[in-house]
């Protein structure tokens, strides 16, 4: 199920094509995985970074990764 804020996001330029695909890919696999996946994948990234800003923060998922 598509949305209409994930159509608008799928449809605006000033989205890029990596948060595309990702939503996309989302769209293919069982909602609660996705939210999982992509709460995931966001803290990874957030963790990389303040690591480079050299503003890091306790990362949730650092023991299970």
């Amino acid at each position: 199920m598509i949305t209409p804020n994930i159509q608008k996001a799928l449809e605006s330029n000033g989205v890029r094509f990596f948060a595309k695909d990702f939503l996309m890919e989302g769209m293919r696999k069982d909602c609660v995985d996705a939210v999982h996946d992509a709460h995931l994948v966001y803290t990874l990234l957030k963790e990389r970074m303040e690591k480079m800003l050299g503003t890091e923060s306790k990362n949730e998922y650092a023991e299970e990764v």
